[in-house]
């Protein structure tokens, strides 16, 4: 995850500033032209059929993980989704509802990047969409090619259009000539890192996952996809050569290889955002994406002598993920009582050599045997939704064991070696969701480390600097 970042006002309204004066050029013709009632059917399909409008293109978004500092951050507020904390204001956590959105996002752009692309369409798709009908997109534009000529050049074609959003207005007569047949629910099946429209969809991804992607990737995937879209119609069977867009002639050998020139640069222009957007959308999905909340609760610092306690707790919840991929292939439950209680004893008997009370070692390590086992059950929530197994082959239970073994003794250890009573639970969380633990995980391993047999006591509960958080509303 991205070190957050914390602007100066100075810095973050001149990259507020920078984002109007870029936009701003492709947005006033669009609101002209609408003062007007004029249409241009290249530019303003942008914003047609693109439901982001000018106002929203204009508005900047500093991005997740950045906060904005001085009185003036203030206005954000306003804005949905945003949040003050100490340093400042921030684009809160992703709401518990955008989680599974956001994760068909992040499973498209992952399967799209990771499939070969498609060279060979030649943007029959425009063609498909006017074949053998009387009814056009655009009847104030003149077609280059009578219909009967239109339509032979489309039979004479191999047509392949992968992308359901281009198919969908083709004509009836011309999708059964496709030789794949997209759906909306088989999208992620056939979108490939070639096509036009998956290129420009990018722009749709960007502004989805607003305000946590910052405007200027916003701008630059509508920067792409409004170049796309000049290609797109100068491939067409339109003419729209007033406009000063000079036709790029499909329907002829050199057309098409200036066609498949142009769709070669652009996906590869393309591969930067798409890997930008993924990666945002691995950072508001992975439990360190209440980073920012958690933190700005943890109002008291973590002391010095607690640093080798919570570190051993990290390293212990970090096997959680080995240990999850290991019982996933073994076909295993998370929870296994009978070794629980082995850890539990095996604590106590530690506890008793460290001349500390055993039933309190068994408190601390029962706590992080139920973060292990919340942080597993993530993992394997996650593998079961559609996230990516990891590659190649998990680690043996057995050799886990034994590593995660050796870190609760050495827990247990320092745990009576602390000569503190009290540990900041709260700031023992934040460092937990830090290092990639699960909100829930980190409440229930901090939970472990109070120091008083029983219901703890009104010190340990002064000390406790806030409540656990509540994970759905991160």
């Amino acid at each position: 995850m991205n070190a957050p970042q914390t602007l100066a006002f100075e810095d973050w309204s001149a990259r507020r500033d920078a984002h109007h004066d870029r936009v701003q050029p492709w947005v006033a013709p669009r609101l002209e032209r609408a003062f007007r009632h004029e249409r241009h059917p290249v530019e303003d399909f942008l914003f047609e059929y693109y439901s982001h409008r000018p106002a929203q293109l204009l508005r900047w978004h500093p991005g997740f993980g950045v906060t904005l500092s001085g009185p003036q951050a203030t206005e954000y507020l306003t804005t949905k989704d945003y949040m003050q904390t100490a340093s400042g204001v921030t684009v809160g956590p992703l709401p518990e509802k955008r989680r599974e959105p956001t994760q068909w996002i992040a499973n498209l752009l992952q399967t799209t990047s990771e499939r070969a692309g498609f060279f060979g369409c030649f943007g029959i798709h425009e063609w498909a969409m006017v074949y053998r009908s009387p009814d056009i997109r655009y009847p104030d534009w003149p077609l280059r090619l009578s219909p009967e000529a239109l339509a032979t050049f489309v039979e004479s074609q191999p047509i392949r259009c992968t992308h359901f959003d281009a198919f969908r207005f083709f004509t009836p007569e011309a999708r059964p000539l496709n030789r794949v047949q997209p759906t909306r629910k088989s999208t992620l099946d056939f979108e490939q890192p070639a096509c036009l429209h998956a290129n420009m969809d990018l722009y749709k991804w960007a502004y989805k996952l607003s305000p946590w992607t910052s405007s200027e990737l916003v701008a630059d995937a509508f920067a792409l996809t409004r170049e796309i879209r000049e290609v797109d119609m100068r491939a067409s069977p339109y003419d729209f050569s007033a406009l000063g867009h000079a036709p790029i002639p499909i329907e002829t050998p050199q057309g098409r290889d200036e066609y498949e020139c142009a769709q070669r640069e652009f996906a590869a222009r393309a591969i930067p955002i798409r890997n930008k957007l993924a990666t945002l959308c691995r950072r508001l999905l992975a439990p360190a994406a209440a980073l920012v909340f958690l933190t700005s609760c943890a109002t008291k610092p973590l002391p010095e002598d607690a640093t080798h306690v919570v570190a051993l707790m990290s390293q212990r919840l970090a096997l959680a993920h080995d240990i999850a991929w290991a019982k996933w292939a073994d076909g295993l439950p998370v929870r296994d009582p009978s070794r629980e209680a082995a850890v539990l004893e095996r604590a106590g008997r530690l506890a008793e050599a460290a001349d500390i009370e055993p039933g309190l070692a068994v408190r601390l390590m029962r706590a992080q045997i139920e973060a292990s086992n919340l942080q597993q059950e993530f993992w394997m929530t996650s593998w079961r939704t559609g996230s990516g197994l990891p590659p190649g082959e998990p680690p043996t239970l057995a050799s886990l064991r034994v590593r995660i073994d050796s870190i609760s003794s050495r827990l247990v250890a320092e745990w009576a070696a602390t000569p503190l009573l009290i540990i900041p639970k709260a700031s023992v969380r934040a460092r937990l969701v830090a290092d990639g633990a699960t909100p829930a995980a980190a409440s229930a391993a901090a939970a472990g480390l109070t120091r008083t047999s029983g219901s703890p006591s009104p010190l340990d509960k002064s000390l406790d600097d806030d409540p656990p958080p509540d994970d759905a509303n991160l």
